[in-house]
């Protein structure tokens, strides 16, 4: 993704990426979006804001309202996601526990 700026333009090509997952992409019906590639989409959301932040001049772009809204609502849904995930993994946890417990009493 290339943003211009006063001086040009600006190179963000920030692709998150898992060895074992691959890129964080457009989801397809029914796939899951995993923990790693949710920390990575994280990752990418904050190196886009901090390069904007950063940077030696501030200048507000057309679009920077709209995104941010999009923003909004990706770091929502990411919040919701990341609830879902753990809860997901505490039944695992608890599912085990109890077989454990069950070993343990025979």
């Amino acid at each position: 993704m290339t943003d211009k700026d006063q001086n040009g333009t600006e190179n963000n090509d920030i692709t998150p990426t898992n060895e074992e997952k691959g890129p964080v992409t457009v989801l397809e019906l029914g796939k899951k979006l995993h923990r790693d590639q949710l920390l990575n989409l994280s990752t990418l959301v904050i190196g886009d804001i901090m390069g904007r932040l950063t940077a030696p001049r501030f200048r507000e772009r057309d679009g920077d309202r709209t995104k941010l809204g999009y923003l909004r609502a990706l770091t929502s849904q990411m919040s919701v996601h990341a609830s879902i995930l753990k809860d997901q993994d505490l039944e695992q946890i608890n599912r085990k526990l109890d077989l454990l417990l069950e070993v343990k009493k025979k």
